[in-house]
């Protein structure tokens, strides 16, 4: 499961209110409206505030304090309203941009004003000062929202945004909420040894959220320390994420958990071979499948269903030498049934309907043909972009279709457009486990001429005026020919998509996410399984039904 390095700032207000929903009333992450020290019941500064269906009574007449002793809700304090105004605006439609306009200016007033910070660190703490033992709603949406404003903070002055956290942590004493958002920034701020011993207070608070952010941040401090990968160099960070859940854990944070245990073995699988490579995608796809059923999000579902019925299949023919069992293929028949997984389909051997997606599925089968008509004379252009997360999703899976390449082929011009070195040694690794060596490695990677100047160079056409690739090297790409196919690799590639599409050149692109570029001869494999669409399995199989009895 792939997610940024160091865990950007989770969407807090909609965590918050999600929360709330399930646990209680959406009233209980609201403080009462009945006393002269409550939220007022109307009026400008809380226009729209409740909806109403909404209950406007107070969820409780006391709260507890962090030691424990019982206590009322403070008292409203004067500037309230700078808090409310950004809580109400966190609650409106995102698409609207007067809105979105008018929240950012309170932020950003927050941020640099000495009073707009004091009295929203005040109403937030006011706000949260409604919670109870038995239900943490109040304090959930305060800190969520201290969150959303200390993000913005973070960007115009990092300094005042760890200013915030102090301030709302002294008055939330042992809160875990305020120490995990710390965490975070300190990580993204490159402090990985204070992240991490922020992200362990967290924990000691009782924060299950922050063993999956502990196991981030671990896992950044091998990688950090370790820039050429090592045998068991993740031992450490999987380990911190591998405890065994229980019922009390919140949903949101099984889900981190279950999802960072999955990447960090993914990861090491990637990197590993023999044994080692198949006990981490082994106890990979434990975590996939856990979370590969409700209660999770459909999006997290289909996510772990892909990766799920990859590994499957990815294992078997390791194993099998593509002799599959039918059992092996029951994660792609849950994929292609469930999510319309259109690489899944195909190794279940389901047949093209009018559920799945006919005209992607007639591409990638297009792209099949095609793949099967490479010879020794053709030549595959590679084009990587993104940073390593993304870039570790898709390596097994990109190693398998450069494998297939392989058997047709070894001429192979590969332009490195990633975000770091770290990057470029995986795509390094990728291309080493694939069989490929004789390998043409093009120009600078971070000029922004050089895919345009690719495209025409291998078209045989005009050498831009603006050209980063050396004269030597445009002779050897000339005498490649026009490369039957360009891979295109990871995230933001439409400039890339555009450049090489103006050449009229076949384009299969492997993203999780959407290109707006035009072009009909764009083959889009938008999940990892997708691979087995384009370079099947040599052993298609009739999986059984889910819930028969040869499926369990």
């Amino acid at each position: 499961m792939g997610s940024p390095r160091m865990g950007s700032p989770r969407h807090g207000w909609r965590l918050a209110r999600a929360l709330c929903v399930v646990s209680t009333t959406w009233a209980a992450c609201l403080p009462g409206a009945t006393t002269g020290d409550a939220e007022p019941d109307g009026g400008q500064e809380n226009d729209g505030l409740v909806a109403p269906h909404e209950s406007r009574e107070p969820p409780v007449s006391v709260s507890v304090s962090a030691a424990g002793e019982r206590r009322g809700p403070r008292a409203r304090p004067a500037g309230a309203a700078v808090y409310l105004g950004i809580r109400d605006l966190l609650r409106r439609d995102p698409r609207s941009e007067e809105e979105t306009i008018r929240l950012r200016s309170r932020m950003s007033t927050a941020c640099n004003d000495d009073g707009a910070l004091k009295d929203f660190v005040e109403g937030a703490l006011w706000s949260a000062s409604y919670s109870t033992p038995t239900d943490r709603g109040p304090i959930k949406l305060a800190t969520d929202t201290i969150e959303q404003v200390a993000t913005v903070c973070l960007r115009i002055d990092p300094p005042r945004a760890f200013e915030l956290l102090r301030r709302a942590s002294e008055g939330l004493g042992d809160s875990y909420e305020l120490e995990l958002v710390r965490a975070r920034f300190l990580a993204v701020e490159g402090r990985l040894e204070e992240a991490l011993g922020a992200a362990e207070k967290a924990r000691a608070r009782g924060s299950i959220h922050a063993l999956a952010l502990s196991a981030t941040i671990r896992a950044e401090i091998a990688r950090q320390a370790h820039p050429v990968h090592r045998a068991g160099m993740l031992a450490d960070a999987i380990e911190s994420v591998s405890a065994e859940p229980t019922s009390a854990w919140p949903l949101i944070d099984l889900t981190a958990v279950l999802s960072t245990r999955a990447r960090l073995l993914a990861e090491e699988a990637v990197w590993s071979e023999g044994r080692m490579q198949e006990e981490a995608l082994d106890r990979a796809n434990e975590a996939l499948l856990r979370l590969s059923v409700a209660p999770f999000i459909a999006a997290i579902r289909t996510r772990s269903l892909d990766s799920l019925c990859f590994n499957e299949t990815f294992l078997s023919l390791d194993r099998r030498g593509g002799a599959r069992p039918a059992k092996d293929a029951l994660g792609c028949l849950r994929a292609a049934q469930e999510t319309r997984n259109l690489g899944a389909r195909v190794v279940a051997g389901l047949a093209l309907t009018d559920a799945f997606e006919r005209e992607r599925a007639l591409d990638l089968e297009a792209a099949r043909r095609q793949l099967s008509g490479f010879d020794e004379r053709s030549t595959v252009l590679l084009v990587t972009r993104g940073d390593e997360s993304e870039m570790l999703e898709w390596a097994l899976a990109l190693s398998h279709l450069l494998k297939a390449v392989r058997a047709k082929t070894e001429r192979i011009v590969w332009l490195n457009r990633t975000d770091t070195p770290s990057v470029a040694l995986l795509v390094e690794h990728i291309l080493k486990t694939s069989g490929l060596t004789r390998i043409e490695r093009v120009g600078s990677s971070t000029d922004p001429f050089t895919t345009s100047c690719l495209g025409a160079v291998m078209a045989d056409r005009k050498v831009p005026t603006v050209c980063p690739i050396e004269k030597s090297s445009i002779q050897r790409l000339r005498a490649l020919g026009r490369p039957s196919v360009a891979v295109l690799v990871g995230k933001d590639l439409d400039a890339e998509l555009q450049d090489l599409a103006v050449y009229e050149h076949n384009l299969w692109l492997l993203s999780f996410r959407l290109h707006r570029v035009e072009g009909e001869k764009i083959v889009v494999l938008k999940s990892v399984s997708d691979v087995y669409a384009v370079a099947p399995p040599p052993v298609a199989v009739e999986a059984p039904a889910v819930g028969t009895k040869d499926s369990k």
